[in-house]
């Protein structure tokens, strides 16, 4: 048993930060994360803090949100204000600055018209619909056209650029981001 603890005491100090030992990393404090938001997401992102095992994503109002071992929270919602801290065992950093979380940045605020709709043959029944791949939209619906002028939504893609669907109709796209709609692709017959 006297074996088995000292090979825990070990991988402890193997898992400390390059060039820190863990017995530095339990004598220092924890710099309070710098936050911002990812470009092209609404993921919010940090530089690494020394010696920290977690960082704990809260709101702004103090309430607990996650918990997370990476550098990013990608859960974020637009409109949100978030604050992160770092953590090694009972020690805590201070605050990190506050971000609420906007539009995807590099993003206009309206998405792009979607581009290079186009066909790939998959079976007898069904094809591969394929497009232009928009990192600012985050959905891309497919609409099939009916012959008396109706669309039905067949699928509801997020972050995509190629969805199944059925031979024998004709098809068309809009992208989304946020509340605002592009309207359309030109449309495409898959026989």
């Amino acid at each position: 048993m006297l074996a088995f603890v000292v090979g825990i005491v070990s991988l402890v100090t193997v898992l400390a930060p390059t060039g820190v030992s863990a017995a530095s990393c339990d004598s220092q404090g924890l710099s309070a994360p710098v936050i911002k938001q990812k470009l092209y997401s609404r993921s919010i992102v940090w530089e690494n803090v020394p010696c920290a095992t977690n960082y704990n994503i809260h709101k702004k109002d103090g309430s607990f949100v996650a918990s997370v071992q990476t550098k990013e929270y990608a859960s974020s919602k637009e409109g949100t204000t978030y604050f992160v801290t770092a953590t090694r065992g009972s020690r805590i950093s201070a605050r990190s600055n506050n971000l609420t979380v906007g539009p995807k940045p590099g993003c206009s605020t309206t998405p792009k018209k979607p581009t290079g709709l186009t066909q790939r043959s998959k079976d007898g029944s069904t094809a591969f619909l394929e497009w232009d791949f928009d990192p600012c939209a985050d959905w891309t619906r497919v609409y099939r056209l009916n012959k008396n002028g109706t669309s039905d939504l067949l699928h509801f893609n997020a972050g995509g650029y190629r969805t199944t669907v059925p031979k024998g109709a004709t098809y068309y796209l809009k992208s989304q981001r946020g509340r605002k709609v592009s309207w359309g692709s030109a449309t495409i017959d898959i026989k």
